[in-house]
């Protein structure tokens, strides 16, 4: 499998979920229990790594992350 990195990062949606979530004043437990609720168990440490660009996001995950967050997957990408 190959690896890709953009700017030495596993993705570009880490930082504008960090600041999502903070704006909604949630812990990334929080956040990682509402996602269990939809069906994906991320624990918190994983979405820490997603938050820090060590974690590779699939598009199913950024969608249900994005569905928490109140938040169009657009913002999560940094796109206008």
């Amino acid at each position: 499998m190959k690896i890709n990195q953009y700017k030495g990062m596993n993705n570009i949606s880490g930082k504008y979920i960090r600041q999502a979530r903070k704006q909604h004043n949630l812990t990334q437990q929080q956040l990682s229990e509402m996602l269990a609720e939809r069906g994906l168990p991320l624990r918190r440490d994983c979405i820490s790594r997603i938050e820090q660009g060590i974690r590779f996001v699939n598009d199913m995950e950024l969608s249900l992350i994005a569905d928490c967050l109140k938040v169009p997957v657009s913002k999560l990408l940094g796109l206008k």
